[in-house]
């Protein structure tokens, strides 16, 4: 990856780990308040953490967080760029299926939210194919 892929895929994965903290705060929330069998010691690390936000995590609990997301993140190491492309093109029909994305027209142009969520698409992957195109002539350079 290049150095300002490296920086923004690492910024992205930041932002998706805060957000699996709070996922987890959810999730251990619901869970303390439902599962009798947890041990105290178990009860009270949890309500420590619940309570805390990502930037005042000790570097362990981040790391915890972090190999979450690495998790996820994996599916980039084949192609980062389709990946990506993927990925939008995943929210997209499924905010459109949920009727979160629809047809109301809100662009003075006349189009729908749902062209603009395909306009984005193709946009990403025409840089996509501009970005590995400047590569592969940098690597016929050499």
């Amino acid at each position: 990856m290049t150095d300002r892929f490296s920086e923004y895929f690492n910024t992205f994965a930041d932002q998706l780990a805060r957000i699996e903290h709070e996922q987890w705060k959810s999730w251990a929330t619901e869970l303390l308040a439902s599962e009798e069998s947890l041990s105290e010691e178990r009860k009270e690390r949890w309500t420590k953490l619940i309570g805390m936000d990502w930037d005042d995590l000790t570097e362990n609990d981040k790391n915890t967080d972090l190999l979450w997301v690495s998790q996820v993140l994996s599916i980039f190491e084949h192609d980062p760029f389709l990946s990506f492309v993927n990925i939008l093109e995943f929210l997209l029909a499924t905010r459109y299926a949920e009727g979160y994305v629809g047809e109301e027209v809100y662009d003075p142009q006349g189009l729908t939210d749902r062209d603009v969520g395909v306009q984005l698409i193709e946009t990403a992957r025409s840089l996509i194919k501009d970005i590995r195109t400047v590569e592969d002539k940098k690597k016929a350079e050499k």
